[in-house]
């Protein structure tokens, strides 16, 4: 599942769309889609690949709230739950969660595991794009 839904949201609603999402294997290969169609975005997109049973993945949802409450349309964020995704996860060689990636047009800009500050994500969510 892709959860594909800007900020801003809830654990809870995460957790909810997860269920409703996995119930059809028809929305997985449209959700792959989407998130392929996404990360080709000309704004940055930062990929938070997280697991519900994280400590420090639940940590970092409000830093990320902070993060697009004062970049605003400038970035999307999405969550990838990575026990739901394994694929994909596999794919960017996701080992450990939190883990972080920044996307634009289609290329991975950066990486990082493990929870950051607000203001040091903005920083590289700046310094990093275009």
């Amino acid at each position: 599942m892709f959860y594909l839904q800007a900020w801003p949201f809830s654990t809870q609603d995460v957790v909810a769309a997860m269920v409703v999402l996995f119930q059809n294997q028809k929305n997985r290969a449209m959700e792959k889609s989407n998130f392929e169609d996404t990360i080709h975005s000309e704004n940055p997109v930062l990929v938070d690949f997280f697991a519900t049973w994280c400590g420090p993945c639940q940590m970092l949802t409000p830093v990320l709230q902070q993060v697009k409450d004062r970049l605003g349309k400038r970035v999307t964020i999405i969550k990838i739950d990575v026990d739901k995704n394994t694929k994909i996860a596999a794919k960017y060689k996701v080992r450990g969660v939190p883990t972080l990636l920044l996307f634009q047009n289609g290329k991975q800009l950066w990486r990082q595991s493990g929870v950051l500050s607000t203001d040091e994500i903005i920083n590289v969510i700046l310094e990093k794009s275009n």
